[in-house]
């Protein structure tokens, strides 16, 4: 339990800002971690300005308010397998599933088998090396999932 919660409060990881901090410091650049942090929640108020504006416009705050849970997850300097839950009832809330549903799927299921990547392939695959695994992790996270919902064909 006490190490649950040092991960959860503490130490930063699995996130696309903690793997920019590790492949920079692997490259002999080293960032501050307390800055980087800060640069997130500067994205992320702004994100959250401009979600507000255009919900006061129009927009659907449904659909705003799984922008703010996903942001947040793009931008925090620790990323937990649990967060993706946050984003996924207001992705089924939506008036029109469709790209951006199959992408949450695509996000909960990729955010489940990361684990794989930041234990085993990390382990077996990268001898241990952490930067690789964010990297590896944080693509297919992040990334696989906006390729996906991207990607799905639109109804006609």
């Amino acid at each position: 339990m006490v190490r649950l919660l040092r991960e959860a409060s503490e130490a930063p990881g699995f996130s696309p800002l903690t793997a920019l901090w590790l492949v920079a410091a692997r490259n002999g650049v080293m960032l501050d971690i307390d800055v980087l942090g800060a640069a997130g929640i500067v994205a992320l108020a702004a994100l959250y300005i401009w979600l507000l504006w255009v919900t006061w416009r129009g927009r659907p705050a449904v659909r705003s308010i799984g922008d703010a849970f996903a942001g947040y997850l793009a931008a925090a300097l620790a990323f937990r397998i649990w967060y993706t839950a946050w984003l996924f009832p207001w992705l089924l809330l939506e008036n029109r599933p469709g790209r951006r549903l199959v992408a949450g799927l695509a996000l909960l299921l990729a955010a489940q088998l990361s684990v794989v990547v930041y234990g085993h392939v990390r382990v077996f695959l990268f001898d241990y090396e952490h930067a690789e695994a964010h990297v590896t992790g944080v693509l297919l996270v992040f990334a696989l999932p906006l390729l996906l919902g991207v990607a799905r064909p639109g109804r006609r």
